[in-house]
């Protein structure tokens, strides 16, 4: 068993990272590690993940929060002595917490991965025209500022705000959600939240010559040359560390509780 951890580029969490490194007392690892401590806020698991993202069945992430808010951040940072030990022992539980995959075609180039929260293909500057299909089937012709579809994960981030459903993570499957569509007598689109569950497809298909911007996560891509997206359930996923607090209690604790 190996570990190693990535930081929040802040004083205090570079500070926090020397000092459990000293409570830990299993090998430390950059290039392959079991475990992955996260110290910083929900930025930081993204990145976390992202720099693991080839070995995300094999890794698990602890996860501290230094930050503010730290929605899916587990820890606090009175837990560290209890963090170390329960690394130091072995003795966890973890949530496996399922993956979103993404390809994206341009005319020059093809790329792919796995989100952990979202991928969405926004155009901020004009109106976005969109094909959207799920599977082979044609859904709509979209025209707005961009799609976003989530991970349930995921669920209670950016695509909460867009009024998505939130989702519990033990479900396998994911959401599409429109940003800002257009709808009159001329243009109609579904204008609602759509969960699929895993298995299906949803294709984005570029219906002119314009600037997009397809983001995974924390990272974004302008794209002039972009042809199609498409993203569906993965059948990756990576374990997260648990503390005793649950999804329906991180739910009340992060929007209801004062």
């Amino acid at each position: 068993m190996t570990y190693t951890i990535v930081t929040k580029q802040d004083e205090y969490s570079i500070e926090l990272a020397e000092i459990m490194k000293k409570k830990i007392n299993i090998p430390y690892d950059e290039k392959e590690p079991d475990i992955v401590i996260s110290i910083g806020g929900d930025g930081t698991i993204l990145k976390s993940l992202h720099t693991y993202a080839d070995r995300a069945d094999d890794i698990t992430i602890f996860s501290i929060n230094t930050g503010h808010l730290g929605f899916i951040t587990n820890f606090t940072v009175e837990e560290i002595d209890k963090v170390a030990d329960m690394i130091n022992t072995g003795d966890f539980t973890t949530e496996t917490v399922g993956l979103i995959d993404y390809e994206v075609r341009t005319a020059l180039d093809t790329f792919r991965g796995v989100a952990l929260n979202e991928v969405t293909c926004i155009n901020p500057t004009r109106t976005l025209i969109v094909d959207v299909s799920v599977d082979s089937e044609e859904l709509e012709l979209f025209r707005g500022t961009g799609l976003c579809i989530s991970s349930p994960f995921g669920s209670t981030g950016y695509n909460k705000s867009l009024h998505g459903s939130v989702i519990d993570p033990a479900l396998n499957c994911f959401q599409l959600t429109e940003i800002a569509s257009i709808n009159s007598r001329a243009y109609r689109t579904l204008s609602s939240p759509l969960l699929l569950c895993a298995g299906k497809v949803i294709t984005i298909e570029n219906n002119e010559s314009q600037d997009t911007w397809v983001t995974v996560d924390n990272t974004s891509y302008r794209l002039t040359n972009f042809k199609s997206l498409r993203v569906g359930y993965s059948n990756h996923s990576v374990k997260m560390a648990e503390n005793s607090i649950d999804f329906i209690g991180r739910l009340k604790k992060a929007f209801i509780n004062n």
